[in-house]
């Protein structure tokens, strides 16, 4: 997994995801999702990593609204645009 490089690269200015509060949010999904990929089959790693990155998910939106695209709607709409251009 490397959902840490997802939301890393979800900032519409990738000067913000060096600050002091992006640095600390992305470090916590980071060592979860390191944490997971150690143990693949370990559900209380898979519940955690869950839970961080939906914490981070909702830190990181709360702070940058503008400025950090959520990925799962970034994937939703690139996935409508090109179902409207498969038409």
């Amino acid at each position: 997994m490397s959902t840490h490089d997802v939301f890393k690269g979800q900032f519409e200015f990738p000067e913000v995801a060096k600050n002091d509060f992006s640095t600390e949010v992305l470090d916590e999904l980071e060592i979860a999702e390191k944490n997971l990929n150690s143990n693949m089959d370990n559900v209380d790693l898979y519940n955690n990593f869950v839970e961080t990155a939906e914490a981070c998910r909702k830190k990181l939106k709360n702070k940058y609204a503008d400025q950090w695209t959520d990925p799962g709607i970034a994937t939703a709409e690139k996935k409508g645009s090109k179902e409207d251009d498969d038409e």
